[in-house]
């Protein structure tokens, strides 16, 4: 399914929906569910057609559904793709993103198997999209080799590819995991952060995911990982080929 936000003030929910057996490995990205937003651009900017005002103060919630086996390139469970004017001043508009106790199981991308969020912009610091997870249950999902939508390779050629790849793929997004979330038995990074915001709010665990670099955890590009107060962060038995079993880093900071 896909899904253009271009109005302001707007609610979109998506309530106990069933987002599974969708696409197939030539589906680039959203198979199970596809967001394209486009924030105000400058004016002196050309666009076709112009966008003014797009998105402002929107929210978007997905809440109590399944995505199950769902195949594509990119963000085979939830895709979203934000492009955002961070350069003009005066541009305080935010997206408001709720993915509420929901399933993820088994589906298949080269990156983002479950979820992919990105944002065009110079870091998730800049406003911009807020994505608050909680109460999810990420499980079994598959990183796929970049030609065919195969299980992970041991070849050198396939560790290349998807040494920056994860389960959860976030691109200048600032985003906060609440509740009770797992993410477990993933073929593939949990979670890989670039230039990203990634806050702990809750129960949270990684168990059991096996990547490249980094089994639980890719963080790099200067990503914030914050664990808030009362919150409860677990790494546990998570398997890296080449390194950083829990975590790798590269520029992280506390």
């Amino acid at each position: 399914m896909a899904l253009f936000l271009g109005t302001k003030n707007t609610v979109i929910e998506f309530v106990h929906c069933d987002f599974s057996l969708n696409g197939s490995p030539f589906v680039v990205g959203g198979a199970g569910l596809g967001v394209i937003t486009d924030f105000r651009r400058p004016a002196n900017e050309k666009a076709t057609p112009p966008h003014v005002a797009h998105n402002r103060n929107t929210s978007l919630r997905v809440q109590d559904s399944k995505f199950i086996q769902n195949v594509a390139l990119y963000g085979a469970g939830i895709f979203y793709d934000s492009v955002y004017r961070s350069a003009v001043s005066d541009l305080t508009d935010v997206i408001y993103f709720f993915i509420q106790n929901s399933t993820f199981q088994e589906n298949m991308a080269f990156t983002g198997s479950a979820i992919l969020a990105w944002e065009f912009k110079s870091h998730a610091a800049y406003v911009g999209t807020q994505l608050q997870v909680t109460g999810v249950n990420i499980i079994g999902n598959i990183i796929s080799s970049t030609n065919s939508a195969q299980t992970i390779s041991s070849t050198n050629s396939a560790q290349t590819n998807q040494q920056q790849t994860g389960i959860i793929d976030l691109r200048t997004i600032n985003m906060t995991l609440k509740g009770s979330c797992s993410i477990s038995n993933n073929a593939g990074t949990g979670l890989k952060a670039e230039a990203s915001y990634v806050g702990i709010d809750g129960n949270v665990t990684f168990s059991e995911n096996t990547g490249v670099r980094g089994g639980a955890m890719f963080l790099f590009s200067f990503s914030y990982l914050i664990v808030l107060p009362n919150a409860s962060l677990y790494l546990l038995n998570n398997k890296a080929r080449e390194a950083g079993g829990a975590i790798y880093t590269n520029l992280l900071r506390f």
